[in-house]
């Protein structure tokens, strides 16, 4: 990535980490929220793609998919697979 697509894709993760927290909320241990937010403000993106692809595969295959859609999946995503 570029140096602008790199402060692109923070800028969209401020945006819409709210939208998907709800799910990191009721599936995934707070400490693991709080240390994707200590790589962020590190700007250590590398880091936080580490966490939220663990996180991608421990999320329940039935509730989170394309065919559900639940809110903020589309933002989560787009984060991962960028």
């Amino acid at each position: 990535m570029t140096e602008k697509e790199t402060e692109d894709w923070f800028k969209k993760f401020d945006e819409t980490k709210d939208k998907f927290k709800w799910f990191w909320d009721y599936y995934i241990a707070e400490e693991l929220w709080e240390q994707l937010m200590k790589a962020r403000e590190e700007k250590d993106q590398n880091e936080m793609l580490c966490i939220m692809n663990g996180v991608w595969f421990d999320l329940p295959d039935g509730r989170f998919n394309i065919q559900n859609n639940p809110a903020g999946w589309k933002e989560f995503l787009y984060l991962i697979e960028d």
